[in-house]
């Protein structure tokens, strides 16, 4: 509940944690080179056209004509050699009319041709970030009313515009569902939703919540969760997913932090909606004595923030913050805030 104020005090001037620095060697490289594109374009097409889902779409189609041109697009896409020569995607789909349905398809299968080729996990991640980035192009020929209404701007210095606006928005909706339909802490709960809606209702609650442009305007979260039974570590559960996914995506830890912070003050709506009316568990009652009193009272608190401190003086990200403090004065202090907060005697007089 203090993590805001703690991080917008302490964020001035300082410099933030920098995002990692990006692989040196190409994608292309990494992955195996010319072979392994070639074999992913075809176990890609082979469950592709077994899929019903999109597999009408290549009825009429010259599917060795197609596959050499998506080695090409592939191989650019992930930094080999050469340039791709073909038509821009979106002129290349403005005949097929494709849904997000269609989409969420094609991702689907390239995860699956990543994982029968044995690509490593990370390597999987960032191929199919790159195959993300193009549902926008994609798509967007589908939605005329997307290219002739214009999104209002976002506020530069909100949370959507730094971690890069709706483009990156997509890609991070994609990745997040991606990690949930392999996670098999959570992935039940989804088995009957309709992905490709999910991932729309998504995408303009998470515009919302990190203060871009437009306002949310489907369910409450309690109602739209009520009847999934949902526990504290289902809620984890996604937030690990989504910090995961922008992980995937070269996003700063502060950043990933600053949507941690947002996704966690929907927490209690959330659980509270999954826990009611569909047979799950209730929530627990709140427990009567104090938690200061259940942790052991003040020779606990006492002993916490001594640990607490020895570790902090010790460790070599924050230990410079405590070269000119009075450690024995910021332990009473922290002692009288811990009293505080843990529901003890008195009141905190520090301050704020």
């Amino acid at each position: 509940s203090v993590r805001e104020d703690v991080l917008a005090g302490g964020q001035g001037g300082g410099g933030g944690a920098s995002a990692p620095a990006a692989p040196t060697t190409p994608l292309y490289d990494r992955l195996g080179g010319a072979d392994v594109v070639e074999m992913l374009v075809d176990f890609f097409y082979a469950k592709m056209v077994q899929d019903t889902r999109v597999s009408g779409l290549f009825a009429k189609v010259a599917l060795a004509q197609l596959k050499n041109h998506q080695r090409g697009f592939m191989t650019t896409a992930f930094g080999g050699p050469g340039a791709y020569s073909g038509r821009a995607m979106r002129h290349a789909h403005a005949h097929l009319q494709l849904q997000p349905h269609h989409f969420d398809a094609v991702v689907e299968n390239f995860f699956a041709a990543l994982t029968d080729l044995r690509i490593p996990d990370d390597l999987r991640d960032e191929a199919l970030g790159i195959v993300a980035t193009t549902r926008s192009d994609v798509l967007n020929l589908s939605l005329p009313e997307a290219q002739t209404t214009p999104a209002p701007a976002a506020d530069a210095s909100s949370l959507f515009a730094q971690l890069g606006g709706s483009d990156v928005m997509e890609v991070f909706v994609d990745f997040l569902n991606t990690k949930i339909q392999n996670d098999p802490r959570i992935q039940p709960k989804f088995a009957k939703s309709n992905i490709g809606m999910l991932k729309q209702h998504q995408l303009t609650f998470f515009t919302s919540l990190f203060g871009g442009p437009g306002a949310y305007s489907g369910r409450p979260m309690a109602e739209a969760h009520a009847g999934l039974a949902l526990q504290p570590t289902d809620f984890d559960a996604f937030v690990e997913n989504a910090v995961a996914a922008l992980v995937n995506l070269r996003v700063s830890s502060d950043l990933c932090d600053e949507v941690v912070v947002r996704l966690s003050s929907v927490r209690e709506d959330v659980l509270a909606g999954g826990q009611g009316g569909g047979g799950g568990a209730s929530a627990p009652a709140a427990p009567t004595t104090p938690l200061y009193d259940r942790l052991g009272g003040a020779d606990v608190v006492e002993m916490l923030v001594d640990f607490f401190y020895a570790k902090m003086v010790q460790d070599t990200r924050v230990s410079g913050l405590f070269a000119k403090v009075a450690l024995a004065q910021l332990k009473n202090h922290q002692r009288g805030f811990m009293t505080t907060a843990f529901g003890g005697p008195g009141a905190y007089s520090g301050r704020a």
